[in-house]
């Protein structure tokens, strides 16, 4: 069975690319499409795996959220980011979604800094950043969610689905 035969790499492809391009279209990503990706990514696990696949994908889904709960409670991201890679994560399982954290984080942050560098704001950027984390490492964290962006917003529903689209290009290959 190759990747791409597979139901649950098959939901995870139509996430990554209708959540993309409606988040850089539309900047928002509709729940009917990430309630339907979670529901559909538990029902494919706990068919294909039972109560492990079940387990597995609730684990994923949760974890999804957890994940970028905290950056939407500081307006970092939106509620539809979360919601997205709470769906990744039901489809992918704690592990799948673990590897498009990281998949995601790394192009995010390559965007964001062409980003901050394009814009010209790459040193206030990195000043921002950095009294950021003094703030959360002191848990000053209410200060911290007042404090004002110092770029453009970018959409990251099109770096969540970028992450998954790796997910299944290079995490299907590797052990």
């Amino acid at each position: 069975m190759t990747a791409l035969s597979n139901p649950g790499t098959l939901l995870l492809l139509a996430l990554a690319v209708i959540g993309g391009v409606w988040d850089l279209a539309k900047r928002r990503i509709p729940n009917v499409l990430t309630f339907s990706a979670a529901a559909a990514g538990l029902a494919w696990n706990s068919y294909s795996g039972g109560w492990h696949g079940a387990a597995n994908s609730a684990e994923g889904l949760l974890l999804g959220v957890a994940i970028l709960l905290p950056f939407f409670a500081l307006g970092g991201t939106g509620a539809g980011d979360v919601k997205m890679l709470g769906a990744a994560g039901a489809i992918t399982g704690w592990f799948g979604v673990l590897r498009i954290l990281i998949y995601f984080g790394l192009f995010g942050g390559v965007v964001a800094l062409a980003v901050a560098i394009t814009a010209s704001r790459f040193s206030h950027v990195v000043k921002n950043t950095s009294y950021l984390a003094g703030l959360l490492a002191r848990g000053r964290v209410s200060e911290a969610g007042k404090m004002e962006s110092a770029g453009p917003p970018l959409p990251y529903g099109a770096v969540i689905g970028v992450g998954c689209l790796l997910f299944i290009w290079v995490g299907a290959k590797a052990g």
